[in-house]
């Protein structure tokens, strides 16, 4: 997994699935900051007043990754509030 070979692979099976299907019409990542967002910090359990918040009152960025870390489901909640 990972390796050369296997990333070849991959993109030959791109490349078929692009000549028998034609180009994709959008190809998009989401990818959205938890470790900033109050209401990602609010679903792992920290006790933050989102109505009236301050940058005094978020814990500062490595204490955000490691609570990011330790509540992975409390995150995976907030990333599925944020794409609904």
């Amino acid at each position: 997994m990972g390796s050369n070979q296997s990333r070849a692979n991959y993109r030959v099976e791109l490349h078929a699935q692009i000549f028998f299907s034609g180009l994709p019409n959008i190809f998009i990542t989401i990818n959205p900051c938890d470790l900033h967002h109050p209401l990602a910090m609010k679903f792992a359990g920290v006790d933050l007043d989102i109505d009236n918040l301050t940058v005094e009152l978020m814990p500062k960025s490595h204490e955000r990754a490691a609570i990011v870390s330790n509540h992975p489901v409390g995150i995976a909640r907030f990333f599925n509030k944020l794409i609904t």
